[in-house]
């Protein structure tokens, strides 16, 4: 697996090192693209959940469609994020991550990862 590429320094190094330590299904080639679905974020929860909670795969699917990507974030933030973790996506936040906006994606896995680092 190969390390991913940080286009803004060390800002989000600590993300990039947390989300390279799990094996995901697929090859990671630009993080924002790569996460822009929800699959790959809910794989990463999923893992770093354990036993703690559930994280159903089986829900979230491969997407280019921005609606697709939505129903992906709108389910995986009513269902795990809120639920589990007290994370909240705004709709302004899953825009930004389902359009591919710099920083979205590894700022909601900053606070995924700190919510764990916490003891979620």
């Amino acid at each position: 697996m190969g390390k991913v590429q940080n286009n803004k320094g060390k800002e989000f190094e600590a993300v990039y090192e947390w989300i390279d330590a799990v094996e995901l299904s697929r090859k990671r080639k630009n993080f924002a693209r790569d996460f822009s679905d929800g699959c790959l974020a809910a794989e990463v929860i999923k893992h770093y959940a354990g036993d703690k909670f559930s994280v159903d795969m089986h829900n979230y699917s491969e997407a280019l469609s921005g609606p697709r990507k939505r129903d992906n974030w709108n389910l995986l933030n009513d269902k795990v994020l809120k639920k589990h973790l007290g994370v909240r996506l705004d709709k302004a936040w899953i825009e930004e991550i389902c359009s591919v906006a710099e920083g979205a994606a590894e700022r909601l896995l900053m606070d995924v990862k700190a919510k764990f680092d916490a003891g979620a």
